[in-house]
């Protein structure tokens, strides 16, 4: 039932599932999470689901666009559009003529209707009272901008880069061409490239932090890299991307999940870092990889098998979650070290064969697995850090969120 879940960078959680509603959860009192907006009623069961900002998102379901939605949008007057659902309709329609958050006047496939509620309002309350079923229902809709044209199959999944310059866009696939990942910009909502280099489904997607690389692996066992041309020295190109390392047959069964997780150390230059840069995959084999991506090669540095076919993987740091088919939540750590205890103090280490990144000791450990009271009770679907991690102060500690999503339709928070 639990399709997909994404969370905002202002740190509410996003969940789309088969119930064909998308679910906006947060905890604005600090100490119980509830679903506090309903921005997505849709009449097909949805797969996946990608936030660009606070305020924009793109979700996919079982037809062959996708949609943009905009909670920015303003009226002439500068308050919040009024949305509405036509009994009909499988888009959300906006009341009244709209302008978007720079003032400009946007009525590109709109329509007038019934009035709505203030969703400001809505959420406001939500800090002091439960939300009634009608508020979610009614009054939390987002408004639909754009669809977006380009797969030939249902949407499968979909990713946005952590600096909002672009999407990613995946499809059902049994053959090369429809294998292909779409790029989209985000300020023009228009397609600006076409990677093609699976050959069946492409089954999961993540951005690097910088949005530089792009790592997707399908139902073909592949495992590619994509590298964006131009890099830091040009931001604002997001149309050249070409393949930067391939891994065929990276597992021995569907891979299923991969997440990146940047293995950065303090005062290293640029290319260093990049050069350190660590994936991990998972699949339903059971096994859990980490990568090294090298100039132009994938090399496997650790690996470790559980019991259960692994659906998905999440990174925070060093720190992997997987979730399994079996329902359990498992928390794993990712060991790396240098053979050289001096490694690390020399500038010029990158230029020598010793301190070669191949030749570091690198292991997965298994750290803690949810008990049998607290797995979901099907299949995990979704794992996810809250970006927006810190410090918690009332303890004075360090702690980390975690969010789940499973068959059982459950969010579970770790």
């Amino acid at each position: 039932m639990g399709s997909h879940l994404n969370w905002l960078p202002e740190a509410n959680l996003n969940r789309v599932s088969t119930d064909q509603t998308c679910r906006l959860w947060g905890n604005p009192d600090g100490q119980y999470w509830r679903e506090v907006g309903r921005p997505q009623v849709h009449g097909h069961d949805f797969s996946c689901v990608a936030f660009v900002s606070n305020d924009v998102y793109v979700s996919g379901s079982e037809e062959k666009v996708a949609r943009v939605f905009d909670n920015s949008l303003t009226d002439e007057r500068g308050a919040r559009v009024q949305v509405r659902l036509p009994a009909l309709g499988l888009s959300n329609v906006v009341c009244q003529d709209a302008r978007d958050g720079n003032g400009n006047k946007d009525v590109d496939g709109l329509r007038g209707g019934d009035v709505g509620g203030d969703v400001n309002s809505v959420l406001a309350k939500g800090t002091h009272a439960s939300i009634t079923e009608e508020d979610l229902s009614q009054n939390t809709l987002w408004p639909e901008i754009r669809k977006l044209y380009g797969h030939g199959n249902d949407l499968y999944r979909l990713v946005a880069d952590p600096r909002g310059r672009f999407i990613a866009s995946s499809s059902r696939a049994q053959e090369p061409v429809s294998a292909a990942v779409i790029v989209w910009d985000t300020t023009t909502w228009t397609e600006v490239a076409r990677c093609a280099g699976h050959d069946l489904t492409v089954t999961c997607m993540d951005c690097n932090d910088s949005g530089d690389l792009l790592a997707t692996v399908g139902r073909d066992r592949k495992l590619i890299v994509w590298e964006r041309l131009g890099g830091a020295e040009d931001e604002g190109s997001i149309s050249g991307w070409r393949i930067r390392a391939s891994k065929p047959k990276a597992h021995a069964r569907v891979i299923w999940g991969c997440a990146w997780a940047n293995q950065e150390k303090e005062g290293k230059e640029e290319m260093r870092q990049l050069h350190r840069s660590t994936l991990i995959t998972s699949a339903r084999d059971g096994s859990i990889s980490a990568w090294d991506v090298l100039d132009a090669a994938l090399v496997k540095k650790a690996e470790i098998k559980l019991a259960s076919s692994v659906t998905t993987v999440a990174a925070q740091g060093s720190l992997i979650a997987a979730g399994l088919e079996s329902g359990h939540v498992v928390i794993l750590v990712l060991r790396e070290d240098d053979d050289r205890d001096d490694c690390d103090d020399r500038d010029d280490c990158d230029d020598r064969d010793d301190c070669d990144p191949r030749n570091r000791v690198c292991g997965l450990d298994v750290v803690c697995t949810c008990g049998e009271e607290g797995r979901h009770a099907g299949a995990v679907r979704r794992v996810h850090f809250c970006p927006g991690n810190k410090n918690d102060r009332s303890r004075g500690e360090a702690s980390l969120l975690l969010s789940s999503v499973g068959d059982d339709g459950a969010v579970k928070f770790w």
